[in-house]
């Protein structure tokens, strides 16, 4: 019911660079945005956290939030950030997902779209 009551306009994210996550035994490898893009995720992440607020649900979102996509986990980190050719993805709608850890198997349970 929360999320279904966000009002957000669609947007798109700018991916920039590859970079990994220390302080795992298995590095995520990820993609990272830029500033800009990081900025309009974390609107859309705060208007969900304030629905999940109205519910008494807010405490269901994570404190720590950094926008990425992994694309694989390897062994070691990168020393620093390797910028790429920019990935631009259109982000029209977000999504409930369950990740089935230690499966590699994500299950959405229910998506919606981004309407202003």
């Amino acid at each position: 019911m929360a999320a279904a009551q966000l009002r957000i306009a669609p947007f798109e994210v700018v991916l920039d660079r590859v970079a990994t996550f220390d302080g795992h035994r298995k590095s995520p490898c990820v993609l990272r945005c830029t500033p800009d893009s990081e900025g309009a995720v974390e609107a859309l992440r705060a208007a969900l956290g304030e629905a999940l607020a109205r519910h008494d649900l807010a405490d269901l979102l994570e404190s720590r939030f950094t926008p990425h996509v992994t694309i694989a986990y390897i062994d070691g980190s990168l020393v620093q950030a390797v910028p790429i050719e920019s990935i631009v993805w259109p982000v029209r709608e977000f999504a409930l997902v369950e990740s089935h850890v230690r499966e590699s198997r994500h299950e959405v349970l229910a998506q919606w779209q981004l309407t202003q």
